[in-house]
């Protein structure tokens, strides 16, 4: 069988690599490539038995869908296609992936003040877990007008936005960066106000954290989002083999390989 990641900087995306050893432990002979690209070309998901979707695609990807899992349509975000006699079903393991992380780093949000850092498609994840299981979070976006459309996606209130200010110190005790790794974080925490030393734990859902950064994060717990990219693969693949294989799979070795190479 054959699969990919598509995005628009997928020549980057640790995917492959993960995927390929997976399939190496499991015994698959299938493959598994990247597609880079700046659009959708609907023809290309023709092509593939099934494809992971990365940044920017994760909310445009749906219109080329025809059904999704309910949390894909919840969250309005997939990153898992399957595709089936020409029918194209899209799923979020994002969701799946982050429960699996906070467990396995015994995160446990209750009694924190959140703050999920961006509006895009894995905030839209991120916040409907949150929302989900009702913990105390609010979004904030350099783009209000992005904020507001979120919250219209998930159905949540106002009171789920901070808008971004120069002047106000803004107190979080537990910080979720949902932006991409492009962005000079430290300038960013600058500009919003942020506290750094209120921060308990500090957890960013890019796998690629620069070391420099983290180390300025005075933060009980600080987490990236590697455990978060191999649950939401393992679980890919169970969407695509229909089969439960979390529990056949070494997860400390696998997460050692993609650290090793």
């Amino acid at each position: 069988m054959k699969f990919a990641v598509l995005g628009s900087n997928t020549s980057q995306s640790l995917s492959p690599r993960l995927h390929s050893f997976i399939y190496k432990l499991i015994n698959l002979k299938h493959s598994y490539s990247y597609i880079e690209s700046e659009m959708i070309d609907s023809a290309v998901l023709s092509d593939y038995d099934g494809l992971n979707i990365t940044n920017p695609f994760k909310n445009n990807i749906i219109k080329y869908l025809d059904q999704l899992d309910p949390i894909a349509l919840n969250t309005q975000s997939v990153n898992c296609i399957k595709i089936i006699d020409e029918i194209k079903y899209g799923y979020n393991t994002d969701y799946y992936g982050f429960e699996k992380s906070m467990e396995l780093n015994n995160i446990d949000f209750s009694n924190r003040e959140i703050l999920v850092l961006g509006a895009g498609g894995v905030s839209n994840t991120i916040s409907r877990y949150l929302s989900d299981k009702e913990f105390n979070f609010k979004i904030i976006n350099r783009t209000h007008k992005n904020s507001k459309i979120l919250l219209k996606k998930l159905n949540l209130s106002e009171n789920n936005i901070v808008q971004p200010s120069s002047s106000d110190r803004l107190e979080y005790d537990t910080i979720i960066n949902c932006i991409s790794s492009g962005i000079n974080m430290e300038n960013y925490f600058n500009s919003i106000s942020l506290d750094f030393n209120h921060i308990h734990t500090y957890i960013d859902m890019n796998y690629n954290v620069k070391n420099d950064f983290i180390k300025n994060i005075n933060a009980h717990k600080v987490i990236d989002g590697l455990d978060m990219l191999i649950f939401q693969a393992i679980k890919s693949i169970e969407i695509w083999m229909e089969n439960n294989i979390l529990q056949s799979v070494d997860y400390k070795k696998i997460r050692e390989h993609i650290i090793e190479n």
